[in-house]
């Protein structure tokens, strides 16, 4: 540990919600909303047993996890846009890129959305509304699987359900060469359509889109899969992923469920290709009134080589989360809790040097204190403790964040 604690608690007298801005134009073609969001973010890990086999390096680390800027437009009563542009994006890995080390710089920047929604008509009754979505964004599948967010997520780190998890990073990753993306992603930023469909009030929602998909890579040697299709603008292949789900919303409850599959042919670093499947599905269920929230979700993943014979991989988390709103202040408990090789076919061995180990499963316990300055600003403190099997070692996290959201 190379400071003392108390220097994340100082940061927060750095507050300064005027960092953020907003301001509508009226244009000849609409209205036109500038958006912007900052995510500054200090996390502080400590080591543990370094210089063991099995040693816990720690980090300290300033992070900018998201700064996004973007414009959204009103065309016309059906038709609206939405462009958003970002630097310094992780996603769900921020804490892994944390442990990983090295700096991590991003300032050619990354599109995230570009989508235009059209409503195809509007009335009442039954169905309310008909609208076709096409562009880049991000597939509805997990409630909390989108930019960051504390007004939703509640805490820093992403579930792991969502792609947040030690896991990937084996403790023998240095001593042995040990590589490897054990987890099957969601589809992030995906270029596609989708079609929703309004009932009873807009309380029911359906959503059916076609997207790019994650077009898996792998290795005969190690048999691991890399996706990386899971945040693409383009690609020309025959492999596409479909998403339905269904939600419904009312009253402060959410209830919603999603199934992604893919037809994918996996490609080989020998140029072979191999059919495969990929099948994902999951629940959810939320409720938030003036002093209560509480989150829950479970989600399962299939990969299925077909052709040569492979071993599946299957994998299956869930986290449940519960806090209280005081005036400004929330106080939050998450416990997450995931699976990365359920049927025990993948993980257990490393190929190159046939070092054994069990590093299949993964939970962390998370607890965070959330300042609700303004509508827009909230400072939030997180502490949050891996157990990662196999892992012979503490993983501690605290960690303070700053973030503006103005969309």
């Amino acid at each position: 540990m190379k400071r003392n604690l108390a220097i994340l608690f100082v940061l927060a007298g750095l507050v300064m919600p005027s960092l953020t801005f907003a301001q509508d134009v009226n244009t000849s073609a609409g209205n036109i909303s500038l958006l912007a969001h900052i995510d500054f973010v200090a996390r502080l890990s400590p080591e543990d047993d370094p210089n063991t086999a099995n040693g816990y390096y720690g980090y300290e680390t300033y992070n900018i996890e998201a700064v996004v800027i973007g414009l959204a437009g009103q065309l016309d009563d059906n038709v609206n846009w939405l462009v958003t542009y970002s630097y310094g994006f992780y996603g769900p890995n921020a804490a892994a890129a944390s442990y990983a080390g090295g700096p991590v710089e991003n300032s050619a920047g990354t599109l995230l959305d570009a989508r235009v929604n059209w409503m195809l008509f509007q009335t009442e009754g039954f169905m309310n509304s008909l609208t076709l979505s096409f562009g880049r964004f991000i597939p509805p599948t997990s409630m909390t699987f989108q930019p960051h967010m504390l007004s939703n997520l509640k805490v820093l780190n992403y579930p792991l359900i969502n792609g947040s998890g030690f896991q990937g990073l084996s403790p023998y990753q240095v001593t042995n060469g040990s590589t490897g993306n054990y987890w099957i992603p969601l589809p992030m930023y995906q270029t596609g359509v989708q079609m929703t469909g309004k009932f009873f009030d807009d309380a029911v929602s359906i959503m059916v889109g076609h997207f790019n998909g994650t077009d898996p890579v792998a290795s005969y040697n190690t048999g691991v899969a890399a996706f990386p299709g899971i945040n693409n603008t383009m690609d020309i292949d025959k492999t596409k992923g479909t998403n339905v789900k269904v939600q419904l919303d009312m009253s402060g409850f959410h209830l919603g469920g999603f199934y992604y599959f893919e037809e994918a042919s996996i490609t080989y670093a020998s140029g072979a290709m191999e059919d495969a499947r990929i099948d994902q599905y999951g629940v959810e269920a939320a409720y938030e009134s003036d002093s209560l929230f509480a989150q829950a979700q479970y989600m399962t993943t299939n990969l299925d080589w077909q052709d040569i014979g492979s071993q599946d991989l299957v994998q299956w988390g869930a986290y449940g989360l519960i806090g209280i709103n005081i005036e400004n202040v929330q106080i939050v408990g998450r416990y997450d809790y995931m699976d990365y090789d359920a049927d025990d076919t993948i993980l257990d061995v490393n190929p190159v040097t046939l070092v054994f180990y069990d590093a299949n499963t993964e939970t962390m316990i998370s607890g965070a204190v959330n300042w609700l300055i303004t509508e827009q600003t909230t400072l939030g403190f997180n502490y949050n403790y891996r157990d990662v099997e196999g892992w012979e070692v503490d993983i501690n996290e605290f960690a303070l964040i700053v973030e503006m959201d103005l969309f």
